[in-house]
C-alpha cells in the first residue's frame, strides 16, 4: 500500500490507496486504473454467472481428502487461498492421479488450470468431464481456442456453436463462430452471426466494432470504415475501442480521420504524439490488417472486458487471449492490469513488461511498471528511468511529468520533485492532483505559505475532492489556520466516505481544536473503529479522554498507540503523556 508522502503534518491523512491511486479507471471504459486490491481467497473456485458470481459450497472437502492425494489436495486448497493459482493448478493435477474419477476434483482442477492460462491441459479435463456426463461452465473455450490455434476453422464452428449453449458463453461463442463461418469464405454468415447479438435488447458493447474488423478483414472498405465510425461513436469514453478503430480507418483510406480519432479519445495516458507521427509516416502497427489468430485475440479480450464481468471472467478470457496471440499487446497490458487487481503483483508486472514500444498500449503499460517500481518496490532509480523515458520521448506530454515529480516526491526528494511539477504545469498540466502534490512537497519544504496556496488552487479546480478536502482541512488544523474552515472542508470529505476512519479522525480532531472535546471523543471513537490499528487516531482518541477526565482509558489508549507506533507519532511525547496520567491518578 502506498500513501502519500508528507511527513509534517501527517504522512497518512486520508484513506490508503494502492500505488495505482490518482489514475483514472482504465478497464472496460478505459482511461488508467485504479486497482481493487481484491484477493482471490474467495472467488478463484467460484462459477461467473453473467455478472455475478455464484458461490459453490466446498465446506465438507476435507473430509473427503482422505479420498485424494490427501497432501497435493491440501497444497493445492492454499494455494487457491493465497492466489498461489499456478502451484494450485499443478497440485490438484498430483490429487487427481489417486482419485482420477472425482467430479469435484476434476472441477477444481478445471478451473485452477483455466485461470493459471495452462489451456490444453484445462480442455483435457473439460473433455473428461463431457464424457462422464458432467460438463462443466465454460468447458468449451479452451478446446475452442485449440482449435483456433491449429486454424480448425470447421473444428471451431462446432466448438463455438456449444458453447453458445452455455449461458456464460453465448457473446463469446457467437464470436467465435461468427469469425470460423468467416475465416472459411463465408463472409455473409459471418456477419449475420454476428448480428444475432443484435437481437433487440441492449447489444454487447463490442458488436460493432467487431462488425468493423470482419468488415475490415473481408476487404469492404467503404463499409468498414462506416462501422468504425458507428463503433467508435456508440463507445465514446472507450479508449480500446477508439485505437481499434483508429486503425480499420487507416487500413481503409481514412488515416485523417484516424488521426483526429486519436487526437479526440485518447488521453495524456497514451503517447498521442508518438502514435499519430506513426500513422503519418506509415510505420503504425495500427496500418498491420490483423491476422486470424490477432483477430479472435481481440475477440475474447472484448468479452472480457465487458463492464460488470467478474474478475474471474476477465482473467480467464484475457489468458485465452494470450494463448491466441502471444505477443497481443491489448491483452497483455489488460491481463497485467486485473492481475494487479488480484493481487498477483509479480506476473502482472511480467505482462506490462511484454508490451512491445510499437504497441499503442506500450506508454500506459509502462506508467503502471513506473508506479509499480515507485510504490511497491520503493526503487527510485527504476521508477526514475522509465519516467524519463517517457518523457524524452513525448516532452509536451504532463502526465510523465508528474509522475516523474511523484516519483521524487514518495522518496523525499521534494527539491526534484518541484521541477517536475513546474514543468508539468508549463505544459499544460496544472490540473487539481497536481497542484495538491505540489503542496506536500512544498510543505515538506516548509514553505507553508506557498503550500497552503497549492492546496487551494486544486480545490478551487475540484472542490469535491475528498481527499484533498481532508488533507487541506487537516493540515489547516495543525497549522493554526482557520478551524471553522476546516471543519467545513472536513465535514464535507466525510459526508463523501463516511467510512473512511481517516477522514473521520480529522473531524473529531477539528472538534478537540475547539475545545468540543465531547463531541471530538464520540467521532474519534468511530474513527479507531474504522482504523483500529492507525496510531496517530489512537493517540488522539487517547487525548479526548484526557480532556473529558476518562484518565484510566487514555493511558490504555496511549499505550495502543505505542504498540502500534511508527514514524507518524513521537513515542516519547506518548510516554510522557501515560506517565503524567499515572501521576495524577496516584494522587
Amino acid at each position: 500500500m502506498a500513501f502519500f508522502c508528507s511527513p509534517s503534518p501527517r504522512k497518512q491523512r486520508f484513506a490508503p490507496v494502492t500505488v495505482l491511486a490518482g489514475l483514472l479507471v482504465m478497464g472496460a471504459c478505459q482511461t488508467i486504473p485504479v486497482a481493487e486490491n481484491v484477493s482471490l481467497t474467495d472467488r478463484v473456485m467460484k462459477v461467473s454467472v453473467g455478472s455475478a458470481d455464484k458461490v459453490e459450497d466446498y465446506s465438507q472437502d476435507f473430509q473427503y481428502a482422505s479420498g485424494y492425494d490427501a497432501s497435493a489436495f491440501l497444497t493445492a486448497h492454499h494455494a487457491t487461498i493465497t492466489g498461489d493459482i499456478d502451484t494450485a493448478a499443478n497440485r490438484y493435477t498430483v490429487a487427481l492421479s489417486s482419485d482420477p474419477d472425482s467430479n469435484r476434483l476434476l472441477e477444481r482442477s478445471f478451473r485452477s488450470l483455466y485461470l493459471a492460462g495452462q489451456i490444453e491441459n484445462a480442455s483435457a479435463i473439460a473433455a473428461t468431464l463431457n464424457n462422464m456426463g458432467t460438463p462443466i461452465s465454460l468447458g468449451s473455450e479452451p478446446a475452442a481456442a485449440i482449435a483456433a490455434q491449429n486454424r480448425d476453422w470447421a473444428g471451431l464452428e462446432v466448438v463455438a456453436r456449444n458453447l453458445t449453449e452455455d449461458t456464460d458463453g453465448v457473446i463469446l461463442g457467437t464470436l467465435l463462430e461468427a469469425w470460423a463461418f468467416a475465416f472459411q469464405g463465408r463472409a455473409d454468415a459471418g456477419l449475420s452471426r454476428l448480428m444475432e447479438l443484435n437481437n433487440g435488447s441492449e447489444p454487447p458493447e463490442m458488436l460493432f466494432s467487431q462488425v468493423a474488423l470482419m468488415l475490415d478483414y473481408l476487404g469492404k472498405t467503404d463499409d468498414a470504415a462506416e462501422a468504425a465510425r458507428i463503433a467508435s461513436s456508440r463507445n465514446s469514453s472507450d479508449t480500446d475501442t477508439a485505437i481499434i478503430m483508429a486503425g480499420v480507418l487507416a487500413r481503409n483510406n481514412a488515416r485523417a480521420e484516424a488521426i483526429t480519432l486519436i487526437e479526440q479519445k485518447l488521453n495524456d495516458y497514451y503517447s498521442r504524439q508518438q502514435l499519430i507521427m506513426r500513422l503519418k509516416s506509415g510505420q503504425s502497427s495500427l496500418l498491420i490488417k490483423p491476422s486470424p489468430d490477432v483477430i479472435l485475440a481481440n475477440a475474447s479480450a472484448d468479452v472480457a472486458l465487458i463492464k460488470g464481468s467478474s474478475l474471474i471472467s476477465r482473467i480467464t478470457r484475457l489468458r485465452l487471449a494470450v494463448y491466441l496471440n502471444a505477443s497481443f499487446d491489448r491483452a497483455h497490458f489488460h491481463l497485467g492490469r486485473v492481475l494487479r487487481q488480484a493481487n498477483m503483483i509479480e506476473e502482472a508486472m511480467q505482462h506490462h513488461q511484454r508490451v512491445r514500444q510499437s504497441s499503442p498500449w506500450y506508454q500506459p503499460a509502462r506508467v503502471l511498471l513506473g508506479l509499480y517500481h515507485s510504490g511497491t518496490k520503493r526503487d527510485f532509480d527504476a521508477a526514475h528511468a522509465i519516467f524519463t523515458a517517457m518523457i524524452e520521448a513525448d516532452p509536451t506530454n504532463p502526465l510523465p511529468l508528474r509522475f516523474a515529480g511523484n516519483n521524487a516526491r514518495r522518496h523525499d526528494r521534494f527539491e526534484e520533485a518541484m521541477v517536475f511539477y513546474d514543468k508539468a504545469i508549463e505544459q499544460g498540466g496544472a490540473t487539481s492532483k497536481l497542484n495538491f502534490y505540489r503542496g506536500i512537497a512544498l510543505e515538506n519544504l516548509d514553505r507553508s505559505r506557498d503550500a497552503e496556496a497549492a492546496f487551494r488552487v486544486s480545490l478551487d479546480l475540484d472542490p469535491d475532492d475528498a481527499h484533498v478536502l481532508n488533507y487541506f482541512g487537516y493540515w489547516l488544523l495543525v497549522n493554526d489556520g482557520d478551524p471553522a474552515e476546516a471543519l467545513q472542508m472536513i465535514r464535507k470529505a466525510v459526508e463523501s466516505d463516511p467510512r473512511n476512519g481517516f477522514f473521520m479522525d480529522s473531524l473529531g480532531w477539528g472538534y478537540f481544536k475547539l475545545g468540543r472535546f465531547n463531541k471530538a471523543m464520540a467521532f474519534l471513537e468511530r474513527a479507531v473503529t474504522l482504523e483500529p490499528s492507525d496510531p496517530v487516531i489512537i493517540d488522539h482518541l487517547g487525548d479526548a479522554y484526557e480532556k473529558t477526565g476518562r484518565l484510566r482509558e487514555a493511558i490504555f489508549e496511549w499505550g495502543r498507540a505505542l504498540y502500534y507506533a511508527d514514524d507518524t507519532v513521537d513515542a516519547a511525547i506518548i510516554q510522557g503523556k501515560i506517565e503524567k496520567a499515572r501521576a495524577l491518578l496516584q494522587q
